[in-house]
């Protein structure tokens, strides 16, 4: 009984101090990113998955939240050992997609976005209601497309509902807008 009380004793003491070795990890950088996205690539087209704080904070304005949130010449330094002429950047989340192409100098050249089933502007909305009395809004979709920093095509397409029929509007709403991509 001593023989096994001794052994139990001294097993409790070897192994504690056997696992008390020091194992030294490599060195880790934290930075805050509130914004958390997964990248994917194929070739020169760059694709980041986005996850927003709040619904719909993307799909509103998604030149906005690209500005906000992404700095292409950060970006062109890091790939700066591909030797890029030019890069496509998409970020997709769940109603939909910009894509915008860069040049070398981190010049926006060309832009396309489509969003499906987001909220509608105002006057939009206001328009829709006057001359389609009766009719719901089922589906849409937003497209806008663009060259130089600027939307030159956008339009809705709308699928209306009242009772048993359905009818698809095409709105068009391109007014030249132009859009500052001004990064510090």
């Amino acid at each position: 009984m001593k023989a096994s009380i001794f052994s139990l004793v001294l097993l409790m003491w070897v192994v504690p101090a056997n696992s008390q070795e020091t194992v030294e990890l490599s060195e880790t950088t934290v930075s805050y990113a509130p914004y958390s996205s997964n990248l994917t690539n194929s070739g020169n087209v760059y694709s980041f998955s986005i996850n927003e704080i709040y619904s719909g904070e993307f799909e509103s304005n998604p030149l906005t939240f690209m500005k906000k949130n992404f700095d292409i010449n950060r970006f062109i330094l890091e790939l700066k050992d591909k030797n890029l002429d030019a890069c496509q950047v998409s970020f997709v989340s769940g109603k939909g997609m910009l894509k915008v192409d860069f040049n070398k100098e981190g010049k926006m050249v060309k832009m396309y976005q489509r969003f499906r089933n987001i909220k509608l502007p105002n006057d939009l909305s206001h328009e829709i209601y006057r001359d389609y009395k009766g009719w719901n809004i089922v589906k849409n979709i937003h497209v806008a497309r663009g060259r130089d920093g600027r939307i030159d095509k956008e339009f809705y397409r709308l699928k209306l509902e009242n009772g048993n029929k359905t009818k698809n509007v095409r709105i068009d709403r391109t007014e030249a807008t132009s859009v500052e991509l001004a990064i510090n």
